[in-house]
């Protein structure tokens, strides 16, 4: 019996590759919505469009620094794609503005004001409950410890001024034009603002300092253990001088920035943190009313509460 004819088969086309499962956006930061940081919106697998009207998937309609249809997120090979519609304040993917962008996991997504973190794959989940624990204690637009890690550093130190005598001294740091670029260039500047300042006081800090951003209105908290009055006023002064030394770029303009220092040192026997806080609040509100751009060290006790 002959052999049957054999005939070769096509090897089949690869099917397109499957666009990552699950990917969603979590929200870390839209200061005019009513959503809360970490609010998990899911990417569509045909498309997903973001802006200010009814129309979008994603609605955000109290978020005046988006456009009308902002940006729409489409699947490609293997990834989704980001894409900017000619929106008026643009979109950025890791604070860099794109046209057009490969999703990864873990991209930080800014539109206009509005920041999502971008999650997909098989990592999606864990990734995101880490996210969910870090935007508990964090400031969204600076990454820095928000007022609940400030808080809760500030007891442990005073507890430990009390318990053993050391050294404790607080930085509060106003920058001084921020209330202007905010009326004058709207608050997208100054995010931005906040963050470079951010960026320009990191390189002063120790292991055992904590730096944070307590308060919407751009003022920053310096906590520095084991350090007194004197010299935490001369940290206080050399971030004063490196604010003030070089512009920030902001499009075409270069803003000048400069801050009004407030430095206190905690006491022995003082166990309320407001006590502290209230000190160095009152020594900025003293730069400030000097003209600003400089330091001021309040002396003396203070354990009842500052000077009225």
């Amino acid at each position: 019996m002959d052999d049957a004819t054999r005939v070769a088969r096509a090897p089949r086309a690869a099917p397109p590759t499957q666009v990552p499962h699950p990917a969603f956006l979590a929200l870390v930061y839209a200061p005019d919505e009513r959503y809360l940081p970490g609010h998990k919106f899911p990417v569509n697998p045909k498309e997903t469009t973001l802006g200010r009207e009814n129309g979008n998937s994603l609605p955000f309609y109290a978020s005046a620094t988006l456009s009308r249809f902002h940006a729409r997120i489409t699947p490609g090979h293997g990834a989704f794609t980001l894409t900017d519609l000619r929106s008026s304040n643009g979109s950025f993917v890791n604070e860099q503005e794109i046209e057009e962008h490969t999703l990864r996991h873990g991209d930080f997504v800014r539109l206009g004001r509005v920041v999502f973190r971008y999650f997909a794959g098989e990592r999606a989940e864990a990734d995101y409950y880490e996210e969910i624990h870090r935007l508990a204690v964090t400031e969204p637009r600076t990454g820095l410890p928000n007022s609940r890690r400030f808080n809760e550093a500030l007891v442990t130190e005073l507890s430990r001024v009390n318990n053993s005598g050391a050294l404790l001294s607080l930085v509060l740091l106003s920058v001084d034009q921020l209330n202007d670029v905010f009326d004058h260039h709207g608050p997208i500047a100054s995010d931005h603002l906040v963050r470079e300042i951010a960026n320009r006081l990191r390189p002063f800090i120790r292991p055992e300092d904590l730096l944070a951003a307590p308060a919407a209105g751009g003022e920053f908290a310096l906590l520095l253990p084991d350090m007194d009055g004197p010299i935490a006023s001369a940290v206080g002064e050399r971030i004063r001088a490196a604010v003030a030394s070089v512009a920030v770029p902001w499009g075409a303009e270069f803003f000048r920035l400069t801050v009004s220092v407030g430095v206190a040192r905690a006491e022995a026997g003082m166990v309320k943190p407001d006590s502290l806080l209230h000190a160095a609040q009152y020594a900025t509100g003293q730069a400030v009313r000097a003209g600003g751009n400089r330091v001021v060290l309040l002396e003396g006790t203070f354990l009842g509460g500052p000077p009225a």
